[in-house]
């Protein structure tokens, strides 16, 4: 990172997760600040307090669960794909948690294929919506406490997709997930990664005010090592709407307000439905279209703006 991305004045913060150093300094954009020792990103710790918990229970409602336009629909079936093919590549069966079920999408998949699938989500909304959809039983709670409730060596295989960035203590969560897990099991984590292209937009997708750390492709696999997890592969992808969305979202704002913004996808279906937003889709397909072979050489090159690492405990 260059020193005309850093301010010179240091801030007095807690220790950071991936090296333990206390010295950050202000990053990028406002409210974030960046380890001087190892260079991880984190939402700005001495700000007004923002309960993460209430924006993220905020924005995940039902209405974000069951939403199922047509749009979204395709974005889900490609995302699926994808990590349904690089989990096979792994494991072909057992029992599977995923942390952070989203829509459903992913666990109903993997019950399709025989797996033995359960879900943890902080939204009761969600949780109630992924079970009366699909019958998949999801349990409401953080990855510690239904680790708590849990018998340890349960998981053959355990899927965080963009909930890691949304912790406040890494350690104590992979911990829990370590726990779960059994000997020699898979850990698929998928994160927002800062070192990708887009994030010198100010629009980047990944900056949210829900989002507490922005990971780095070696900072991530420190803190998996850390937690006693051996890192098999890494990789980056560049999704078909990622840069139809950066430039948008950058054309609104010259700086992305980290603290406060939650307008960035509305889930309300007066919006998602009608010519506006069907335009507006079919304008960010055929962008991602005719950008797949920069977007191919990104993900290659490792700076698509998701970080992709597949790990076994250890």
């Amino acid at each position: 990172m260059s020193n005309t991305s850093l301010e010179m004045a240091t801030i007095e913060s807690r220790p950071c997760p991936v090296c333990g150093t206390a010295t950050y300094a202000e990053w990028r954009w406002t409210y974030l600040e960046v380890c001087s020792h190892c260079g991880h990103v984190r939402k700005t710790s001495n700000i007004e307090d923002v309960n993460v918990h209430d924006i993220q229970k905020n924005y995940f409602k039902s209405g974000f669960a069951l939403q199922d336009d047509i749009f979204t629909h395709l974005y889900e079936r490609l995302n699926v794909r994808r990590r349904m093919r690089e989990v096979a590549q792994i494991i072909k069966g057992g029992r599977a948690l995923e942390v952070g079920v989203g829509r459903g999408s992913m666990l109903a998949a993997l019950k399709a294929k025989g797996y033995q699938v359960e879900g943890i989500d902080l939204s009761d909304a969600v949780c109630s919506a992924i079970q009366a959809r699909y019958g998949i039983p999801v349990y409401q709670g953080t990855v510690e406490s239904y680790a708590d409730a849990t018998v340890g060596n349960t998981f053959d295989i355990i899927l965080m997709c963009h909930v890691l960035e949304h912790i406040e203590s890494l350690g104590r969560a992979l911990r829990a997930v370590k726990h779960l897990l059994k000997p020699q099991g898979i850990l698929y984590v998928a994160v927002p990664n800062i070192s990708c292209w887009n994030a010198r937009f100010p629009g980047w997708t990944g900056f949210e005010p829900y989002h507490v750390h922005y990971f780095r492709a070696n900072n991530l696999r420190r803190v998996l090592e850390s937690a006693d997890f051996r890192v098999q592969s890494e990789k980056t992808f560049e999704p078909i709407s990622g840069w139809f969305n950066t430039i948008v979202r950058s054309v609104r704002t010259k700086t992305p307000d980290i603290k406060s913004r939650t307008d960035a996808y509305p889930c309300d279906d007066a919006v998602r439905h009608g010519f506006i937003w069907s335009f507006y889709n079919l304008t960010r397909l055929a962008t991602g279209i005719i950008l797949s072979p920069f977007r191919w050489i990104q993900s290659a090159r490792g700076y698509g703006e998701e970080l992709i690492i597949i790990a076994q405990a250890k």
